[in-house]
Parts: C-alpha cells; sequence; structure tokens
C-alpha cells in the first residue's frame, strides 16, 4: 500500500494550534484523492496544491517524468476540481548524434541512441456540494468517459443514499459539460441505528432494499473512530480496521484485517517530531514493510513542503514537492 494512495496526512501551526491540511482517511481510499480539511484550506486561502513528483531507483540519476497531481479549492476551501497525468504509453524511440569534424578531417562519425519517449494521459474529476457544503456529486472523467457518483443525505448529515452513473458529454466544448446520456451502474442505500453513545450500526442495502453488508462503528471518548466492523451478510468474510491515536489525539496506527481472500493484515504507522509535525509513516502488510515515508515542513508556516516516500522491496522511491498558490 503506496503513501500516496492511502494516506497523505500532514500538520501545520496557524496562530499557535496545530491543525491537519488533510485528514487521515477512515477507510481505504480508492481515487487516491486525500481527505481534506476545508477549514484549514480556507483559513489558509490555498488556492490550488501540485504535487509534482520525481522518482528514482537506488544507485541511479532521478526519473523525472513531468508527472503531477494538481488539487484546487474554492474560496471555502472545498476541493472542486483534481487532475493528475499518467503515461499511457512508453516507446523507445532511436536517437542520432552528429558527425564532428576537425580541420575538415571526420574525428567521429555520430553514433546512434535510444531513449524512452513517454507518452501522456490526463485524468480528472470535479466535485460538486449542496447548501450544506456536503459532496453531492464527483465526476470522474477518463477521455470520452464520464464516471459519476450521486450523494444523498438525512438531516444529520449522513450519506443516505449513492448512485453511480456512466455519462457522455454533449458539450463541443470539453471544459464545459452538459450531460448527454446517462446509464445507471447501481446503487446503494443506507440506514443507521445507535446502540450506545459511542456505537453506531449502518446497514448497507443494494438495488432490491436487500442488507447485504453490516458496519458496527465504534469511537473513544474523544469521539474519534476506534474501530470499523464490516460484516457480509450473504457470506463469511469481514473486515476489520483499528484504529489507535496518542495522549495527544494523533493517530499513530491503523490496522486492516481482512479474509476475503487469502487473510491479510495491512497497518500503517505515524510518528510525529517534537512540533508535533507528522514526521515518518511506515506501511506493512503482513508483517513486512512496503514503503516509508519522510516528511518536510517549512518551520515558519508549518506547511509541508516536500516528502519521500521509499518502496524498500523494489528499491526505488519517490519525490514529491508540494507547490501552492493562494487567494
Amino acid at each position: 500500500m503506496s503513501a500516496v494512495k492511502y494516506l497523505i496526512l500532514f500538520i501545520i501551526t496557524i496562530s499557535s494550534v496545530k491543525a491537519q491540511v488533510f485528514h487521515p482517511p477512515i477507510q481505504h481510499i480508492a481515487d487516491n484523492i486525500p481527505d481534506f480539511n476545508f477549514a484549514e484550506i480556507k483559513s489558509r486561502k490555498i488556492k490550488s496544491i501540485v504535487f509534482d513528483m520525481v522518482d528514482k531507483k537506488d544507485f541511479q540519476v532521478a526519473d523525472d517524468r513531468d508527472l503531477s497531481r494538481h488539487y484546487e479549492f474554492d474560496s471555502l476551501g472545498r476541493l472542486t476540481r483534481c487532475y493528475y497525468t499518467i503515461i499511457k504509453r512508453i516507446i523507445q524511440k532511436e536517437f542520432q548524434t552528429a558527425p564532428v569534424y576537425k580541420r575538415k578531417r571526420l574525428v567521429y562519425a555520430g553514433s546512434a541512441y535510444y531513449k524512452n519517449v513517454y507518452e501522456f494521459d490526463t485524468l480528472s474529476c470535479t466535485f460538486f456540494y449542496n447548501e450544506k457544503s456536503n459532496l453531492s456529486c464527483k465526476r470522474y472523467n477518463d477521455g470520452n468517459v464520464y464516471n459519476s457518483t450521486y450523494y444523498w443525505y438525512d438531516s444529520l448529515n449522513r450519506v443516505t443514499r449513492v448512485l453511480f452513473c456512466r455519462e457522455t458529454n454533449s458539450s463541443q466544448d470539453k471544459s464545459v459539460f452538459v450531460l448527454g446520456q446517462q446509464q445507471k451502474q447501481f446503487e446503494e442505500k443506507y440506514k443507521y441505528a445507535y446502540t450506545s453513545e459511542l456505537q453506531y450500526k449502518k446497514l448497507c442495502l443494494n438495488d432490491e432494499d436487500r442488507v447485504f453488508k453490516e458496519i458496527i462503528v465504534s469511537f473513544n471518548k474523544n469521539k474519534q473512530p476506534k474501530q470499523y466492523n464490516e460484516s457480509f451478510i450473504a457470506t463469511w468474510i469481514n473486515q476489520v480496521t483499528d484504529f489507535v491515536y496518542n495522549n495527544k489525539n494523533k493517530l499513530v496506527e491503523k490496522k486492516y484485517t481482512s479474509n476475503a481472500a487469502t487473510p491479510v493484515e495491512i497497518k500503517d504507522t505515524f510518528e510525529y517530531d517534537k512540533n508535533d509535525f507528522l514526521d515518518m509513516e511506515k506501511h506493512y502488510k503482513n508483517g513486512l514493510m512496503i514503503s516509508e515515508t519522510g516528511y518536510v515542513n517549512d518551520v515558519t508556516t508549518g506547511l509541508p513542503t516536500s516528502y519521500v516516500t521509499r518502496d524498500p522491496i523494489n528499491k526505488t522511491m519517490q519525490i514529491v514537492r508540494l507547490l501552492y498558490s493562494y487567494y
């Protein structure tokens, strides 16, 4: 589990109060989008954050392939759009070096060499909110196909329905979305039952309004998530996520176990420096460390300026710079 895919957690200082630019995700993230802290983004008047990424193998020169991820925010600190580049294809092209003459005599005949040339795709996602700033729609674009997710909430701002659709854009201007065709893929509905002050049960219903999964959510005395226990009704599959916090209420361990296929345990640990900034995070799968990330924060503003994620198995690392723009 890569650090970028599952968690980007930064601690920053503002007016002597430490706050997070990103929240740690409660559940696994499938779209690589951090859980941004709207209030902190708004307070900082951050307009965009760019993650500029460079890959490097051990004992080799860094390979800058122009990969980046962009996040844009409105004046309320809400994420409105993100887009990122991926490598679509790698082509090995032949290049020629010119011959060299000295006093009209050929001293170097030139040679051919090969170099990888990358072709890129840009993927994007736009976000829309209701009057309570709850996410109402997330529209993901991969070329000509749009996959949209719609959300409905109850009076307590709990998600009660999620609808997944495939859509087309009938606009000639691809920067403007005009709904053409819409095909429903599937939907889920949710009901809630409180079992105690620090625990509730979430029932997940399918298209036929039948419960297919139950989630028991438990909290500690500080109302922080302590455990997610997911059980699928029709099978014996069970998934559990446990959270551990330090005496300053900062997340220090997150552990996920599942028997969906081969039993697996995924554990993330988090270490903080003397200023309570996130200093190091490590990720393990079945007891084997698969990645570790070290952070650098600006000593004045507390904003994270860069981080390095190392893969000890494949002996590679990714160096990421964070670039900010402001309102």
